[in-house]
């Protein structure tokens, strides 16, 4: 997250979709508040399309059910298993 807390908008603001995986990734791993809301702030900063806040909604749905298992969920089987999607680019 240091890494992301680095980015910068570029001039043109195409860096943003650059910033998808890795912000979706880092918020896949926190467990903790903190840590939880430092990866949406990047994971919100990618723009309100619905590309974007359908891996908002995805994430929220992983949390939802580490808290409640107590262990880390495989992002895939969880998008799976809901029916939703992603996208990075």
């Amino acid at each position: 997250m240091n890494l992301l807390d680095a980015v910068v908008r570029l001039p043109n603001g195409d860096l943003w979709g650059f910033i998808a995986l890795p912000s979706f990734l880092a918020a896949g791993l926190s467990l903790s508040d903190t840590d939880r809301k430092r990866s949406m702030k990047h994971m919100t900063r990618t723009g309100p399309e619905r590309v974007w806040l359908d891996n908002i909604a995805l994430i929220e749905k992983l949390w939802e059910e580490t808290d409640q298992t107590g262990k880390l969920t495989d992002w895939h089987d969880k998008m799976t298993r809901e029916g939703m999607s992603v996208a990075f680019f």
